[in-house]
């Protein structure tokens, strides 16, 4: 065998020349090249006994199919896959609507039914929902006020009757939902008079006078009530709730207490026209009397008294005095003291005065004065000078206006000496206070 490349002769065999390593093409040509032989099979073939039985393959569980009998798989053209997914939709969307045609009309019949079972549990918020959202369908409209009037009595049963009262309002003349609203109403106010609440009972239980057992409990709530008054010292709301029931159980012995209590603070307070008008309501309670025979003697102190010279008064205010020196004057000076009535004696500080013939008296001094009105209105007490005072601050003070007034003025200001009356001096320092001599 002859390589076509080198010309060289190679082993008939050969797959590559082993000169140039050339392939050896397995061409014929007319008796120059040999054609290459096929390498002999270097699998053994070994012909099994004639007398061994061959095994038979076991059988499979896998169901065979015949291949010749498969469909053939040649691809689909593109066109015709696009009408073939075509047709696919279509079909699934005929099929809802004609699910939706049928079951449709069937929804508000569900929800109707399903809103009638939940009035039946009582579950009336969630029925109400359903019911208005069917709106004319059948009879739902009736329903939802059927169900409001179940709705209310079950609260009205369940004793949250504000609630009840408020749905029953609604309804109005529903079946008995007037009757049933004035129930819950006294029912509450009952419940509220048990549990102390007085004021909000009172509320609802007169809603209902012609109840039955109104009349009575409106009668409890108004003495409990008025005795919650009297405890927070609410006095005036006292007698107000209390008035009205003066004959229920020991209401008028309350009374007179409270007006005695009233009557005894405004005393103290100086308020004897008060003090005087709740002492006569009390009905002589405890030593009443006694407290408005004092009142009788006060009143003849009360009022403002002047000297001769007119640079003195005297002032009594209820439970006070006060000497005003130099009255109207710029220098008007004011000071007060507490009093208490000794018998028919005003006793002020270390003073005791007494009134008889319209004349004010001084028994230690023996001095008289004279009621020049019936005003009772303090005026207010200035105070002394002080240090670190304006010029306008010190001049409403008890000292008031200067009677001279001495200025000096240096390279460090101006300074200002004023003068008073005594042998007093106030000096200043570009127009505040810096020394006080007396």
């Amino acid at each position: 065998m002859i390589c076509l490349k080198c010309q060289q002769k190679i082993i008939s065999e050969s797959i590559f020349c082993s000169f140039c390593g050339e392939k050896v093409v397995e061409v014929i040509k007319e008796g120059l090249i040999e054609p290459v032989k096929p390498l002999p099979n270097p699998t053994l073939n070994i012909e099994p006994p004639s007398d061994v039985e061959t095994p038979k393959p076991a059988p499979s569980p896998f169901k065979s199919y015949d291949t010749s009998e498969r469909v053939d798989t040649e691809r689909i053209p593109s066109g015709r896959r696009s009408k073939v997914k075509l047709y696919i939709l279509s079909a699934c969307s005929l099929l809802i609507i004609a699910t939706v045609i049928v079951f449709n009309p069937a929804m508000p019949y569900q929800k109707y039914s399903h809103a009638k079972s939940l009035m039946s549990s009582e579950r009336f918020d969630e029925a109400a929902l359903l019911l208005i959202d069917l709106g004319d369908y059948k009879d739902s409209s009736a329903l939802i006020l059927e169900n409001d009037y179940l709705h209310a009595n079950y609260l009205k049963n369940n004793q949250q009757f504000e609630q009840a009262i408020a749905l029953f309002e609604q309804l109005d003349t529903y079946k008995e939902s007037m009757e049933l609203r004035v129930q819950s109403e006294f029912l509450h106010g009952k419940t509220l008079l048990e549990a102390g609440n007085y004021a909000e009972s009172l509320e609802y239980l007169l809603k209902n006078r012609k109840h039955e057992e109104s009349v009575q409990l409106i009668r409890e709530a108004q003495y409990q009530l008025g005795k919650q008054h009297i405890e927070q010292t609410d006095y005036s709301s006292a007698f107000r709730v209390l008035g009205k029931i003066k004959t229920y159980r020991d209401t008028a012995q309350i009374l007179d207490k409270a007006y005695y209590l009233v009557a005894v603070r405004k005393y103290e307070e100086g308020d004897f026209k008060s003090a005087k008008f709740h002492f006569s309501k009390s009905n002589g309670y405890d030593d009443a009397k006694k407290y408005l025979d004092n009142i009788d003697i006060l009143n003849t102190f009360q009022g403002t008294w002047g000297n001769e010279d007119g640079f003195q008064n005297i002032i009594f205010s209820g439970n006070q005095m006060a000497y005003v020196f130099y009255p109207g004057y710029t220098k008007q000076s004011v000071i007060s003291y507490p009093v208490s009535l000794v018998n028919n004696e005003m006793h002020v500080s270390s003073k005791v005065f007494i009134v008889t013939d319209n004349k004010l008296i001084n028994i230690k001094d023996n001095k008289e004065f004279t009621k020049i009105s019936h005003f009772t209105r303090i005026p207010e007490e200035k105070l002394p000078p002080a240090i670190g005072m304006t010029a306008n601050e010190a001049r409403n003070t008890k000292w008031g206006v200067p009677t001279k007034i001495n200025k000096t003025k240096t390279k460090f200001g101006e300074t200002e000496q004023w003068v008073f009356s005594g042998f007093r001096y106030i000096y200043l320092d570009d127009g505040i206070v810096t020394a006080i001599q007396e």
